[in-house]
């Protein structure tokens, strides 16, 4: 379900004939105990925008939720849910990927 975005972004992209390439893992050069993974310049503590469009959907369907329950529409649970849940997952692990050692 969270990854709904992403391939929604990627169909988008090429719609429009935005070209792009295939972009690997990158490789940190670590061989030895005393070098750092957090000294390499593919480390950085700022968050992409997809991140935080990510987070942002998933309060979108929280609050459907909530709506849903309020206006006592339980056809919007299931669905909404797995979609929150997707995208909070999603989310939380950006953030602790930018932000944790």
């Amino acid at each position: 379900m969270g990854l709904a975005f992403h391939n929604s972004l990627a169909v988008f992209q090429g719609f429009i004939g935005k070209k792009s390439s295939f972009v690997r893992t990158p490789k940190f050069g670590i061989k030895k105990r005393s070098n750092s993974i957090i000294k390499t310049v593919y480390i950085t503590k700022k968050l992409d925008w997809v991140s935080i469009c990510e987070g942002l959907l998933s309060i979108y369907f929280f609050t459907a939720i909530y709506l849903g329950w309020l206006y006592n529409m339980p056809q919007f649970f299931a669905m909404h849910l797995l979609l929150a849940m997707g995208y909070l997952i999603l989310f939380v692990y950006a953030l602790q990927s930018k932000y944790s050692k």
